[in-house]
């Protein structure tokens, strides 16, 4: 997906959703790259047996200066293994009013209050509206409330999936848009 669907995110309410962890210190801005490793970044996205809608080229590493390890031409049944987000210019949200998030619910994960000046950190968009954030050293899956936000910048990032074909050969290709039946809500 790309980084403009991040504004779909900004449109709905604050919601519910909160995932991650901090890996460092609270005040730091994310790493760069970023490695989101396991994303299917859009609604419905699953792996699982995909099609070839075009030629693609597989990649042995998530990476575009990476060897060539094989080609597959249009309609090659093959497995979506896993996949991977790699940001490497983050976004910037900045609070125009105090805002939450988190639920509250999952008890290692309070509900965060956030102040007017706040700014959050935008990996990529996560899906069903959603935006992975960092905030305070941890990332954060919501939905981001445009009436409480103003994009400051937008994030640049890849998605890599992982695929397998029938005889057993695995490879990654960013070549995303060139397969059907990613979509389990299609």
């Amino acid at each position: 997906m790309n980084a403009s669907r991040i504004g779909l995110g900004l449109a709905a309410g604050l919601a519910a959703l909160c995932a991650g962890g901090a890996t460092v210190a609270a005040t730091s801005k994310p790493p760069l790259p970023y490695y989101d490793k396991g994303a299917c970044p859009f609604e419905c996205c699953t792996y699982r047996g995909w099609t070839t809608n075009a030629p693609v080229e597989a990649r042995a590493e998530p990476n575009a200066k990476s060897r060539l390890v094989f080609h597959l031409n249009k309609n090659t049944p093959v497995t979506g293994v896993t996949g991977v987000v790699i940001t490497d210019r983050f976004g910037v949200i900045r609070l125009t009013k105090p805002a939450k998030i988190g639920d509250g619910y999952i008890p290692k994960r309070p509900i965060v209050p956030l102040r007017t000046g706040d700014e959050l950190y935008t990996l990529h968009y996560a899906g069903e509206g959603s935006v992975l954030f960092w905030h305070q050293g941890k990332t954060y899956e919501e939905i981001l409330d445009d009436r409480a936000t103003r994009i400051v910048s937008q994030p640049r990032y890849v998605w890599w999936v992982k695929i397998k074909t029938k005889a057993g050969n695995t490879g990654w290709t960013d070549q995303t848009k060139r397969f059907d039946n990613m979509d389990s809500c299609a």
